[in-house]
C-alpha cells in the first residue's frame, strides 16, 4: 500500500492540488518508495482480492490494517448497485474490527438529517418510519434496500452516521452562482472551493455530453454543480475526522473520487492528507484491466447472475395535490398510461397505503417486482375509483 498519505498532498498547497492517472502514481511512488507501477493499466484484481497502486495484491484483512494508518477512508459506489453496496459493508466491517471506525459520512443525505440518524443509531425508529422522517427519497431517490444492510451495522456497532450533502434547493441555488466572482455568495456555508483539474472538467463534460439532454445543459453551471458537491462532502468528512478519534469512512458516487479527483482534491486543499479511496471492480474472464491512479486500491468483485433490481416506473410526473399526489404527466407507452392514469388525477393510495409525498409514492415502488400489480385509488374530479398498473415480467 502506498505511504499514508494522499499523492495529491505531495507537493504542497496546489490550486490544483490533484494530478491524474501516471503523474498521480509518480508523485505517490516518490513519497512511498514504493515501485512505480509498471504501466497505464494494471493486472485485474483475483476474486475476493484486493490489488493496490504498485500492483501488489493484498486480503481484506490486511488492506483492513493498513486502511487505519489514514484519516479518510473513501468507499465508492455505482448508486443502487447491491453488490457494491455489499461490498462497502464488508469493507467497513473489516476496516472497523481492525481499528474502530468513529463516524460514516453520507452523501446520500444533507447535514440537517441529523436527528434522524441521532433517533436511528439509538433504535428508537424503525426503516420506514426513518426513511420518511430523514427525507431519504426527497433528497437521493435512490432505492434503500442496498443501504440499509450498512447502517443496521453501524447502529449495531454504535458507530455515527452523518449526511454529508447539501439539501437539493439549497445546491440549486448555489450551483447558479459564480462564486469565483461573488465568493460571498455562498453565505459562509463552505469555503471556496479548489479549481478542478483539467482532466476531471474533461471527465466531467465528456459525462454531460453523453446525457440525453447534455446540450441544453449550461457546462460551467455543471462543472460548478459537481465542484460544489465535492467540496460540501469533503468539509463534511473534515469535520467528522476532527470531533474525535479513529478514521471516517464516507460512501458516495465513484465519478466524485476516482482518480484522485473531486472529494480526494477537495480534502487535500482543507489541509487533510491522509486519504484512501477504495473502488469495487468488476471481474469476469473478459476482465479489462484497469486503469493506474483508478484508486488507491481496487477489490475484485465478481460480477452476480441475474439482472440487477433495478425501481420499476409508473411514467408519470407529479406534484402535491390537496389530498394526494397530482398528476401533471403521463409518458406515452408507460405502465400508468396502459393502467389509464391521466393528467389532472389525483393519486391517494397506492398498495393501500396513502401517497402524500413523491417520497412515499418511492417507497412503495421499491417493493413492487416485475410481474406485480400495483392497485392505486385515484380522486378524477371529485370520482373515486380504482386503477390496477400492471409490470409486465422481463422476457
Amino acid at each position: 500500500m502506498p505511504e499514508a498519505r494522499h499523492p495529491a498532498t505531495a507537493r504542497g498547497p496546489l490550486l490544483l492540488p490533484l494530478l491524474a492517472l501516471l503523474p498521480l502514481l509518480l508523485a505517490a511512488c516518490a513519497h512511498s518508495g514504493l515501485p512505480e507501477p509498471a504501466g497505464d493499466t494494471l493486472e485485474c484484481p483475483p476474486t475476493g482480492r484486493w490489488i493496490d497502486a504498485t500492483g501488489e495484491v493484498h486480503t481484506t484483512a490486511g488492506l483492513a490494517a493498513e486502511a487505519a494508518r489514514y484519516e479518510v477512508i473513501l468507499l465508492g459506489e455505482e448508486h443502487g448497485n447491491r453488490a457494491q453496496h455489499r461490498w462497502q459493508l464488508l469493507t467497513l466491517a473489516a476496516i472497523h474490527s481492525h481499528t474502530p471506525v468513529q463516524a460514516v459520512g453520507l452523501e446520500m443525505l444533507p447535514g440537517d438529517a441529523d436527528e434522524s440518524l441521532a433517533a436511528w443509531g439509538q433504535s428508537t425508529i424503525g426503516e420506514e418510519d426513518w426513511l420518511r422522517e430523514s427525507g431519504w427519497y426527497e433528497h437521493w431517490g435512490h432505492p434503500a434496500d442496498g443501504y440499509l444492510p450498512i447502517l443496521h451495522y453501524a447502529r449495531l456497532e454504535q458507530i455515527r452516521l452523518q449526511g454529508i450533502n447539501l439539501d437539493r434547493a439549497t445546491h440549486r441555488r448555489l450551483a447558479g452562482i459564480d462564486w469565483e466572482e461573488a465568493p460571498e455568495a455562498l453565505d459562509e456555508m463552505i469555503t471556496p472551493p479548489a479549481a478542478p483539474h483539467p482532466d476531471y472538467r474533461k471527465r466531467l463534460l465528456d459525462a454531460l455530453a453523453e446525457h440525453p439532454h447534455g446540450e441544453m445543459m449550461d457546462e460551467a453551471r455543471f462543472i460548478r454543480a459537481q465542484v460544489l458537491w465535492d467540496r460540501v462532502m469533503a468539509e463534511g468528512l473534515k469535520a467528522l475526522r476532527a470531533s474525535g478519534p479513529g478514521p471516517v469512512v464516507g460512501l458516495m458516487g465513484r465519478g466524485h473520487m476516482s482518480h484522485g479527483h473531486g472529494v480526494p482534491a477537495q480534502l487535500a486543499d482543507l489541509g487533510v492528507e491522509r486519504v484512501l479511496t477504495l473502488l469495487p471492480y468488476p471481474v469476469a474472464p473478459d476482465c479489462e484491466p484497469p486503469a493506474s491512479g483508478l484508486a488507491d486500491a481496487l477489490y475484485g468483485l465478481a460480477p452476480e447472475p441475474g439482472t440487477p433490481q433495478r425501481r420499476l416506473r409508473l411514467g408519470i410526473q407529479v406534484e402535491p395535490g390537496q389530498h394526494g399526489l397530482r398528476v401533471v404527466a403521463v409518458n406515452g407507452g408507460s405502465v400508468a398510461e396502459e393502467a389509464g392514469l391521466r393528467e389532472g388525477d389525483e393519486l391517494l393510495e397506492a398498495a393501500g397505503r396513502p401517497v402524500e409525498s413523491h417520497g412515499e409514492l418511492l417507497m412503495i415502488l421499491d417493493k413492487a417486482r416485475e410481474g406485480f400489480s400495483l392497485p392505486i385509488k385515484i380522486n378524477r374530479n371529485g370520482d373515486r375509483k380504482t386503477l390496477l398498473a400492471s409490470f409486465a415480467a422481463s422476457s
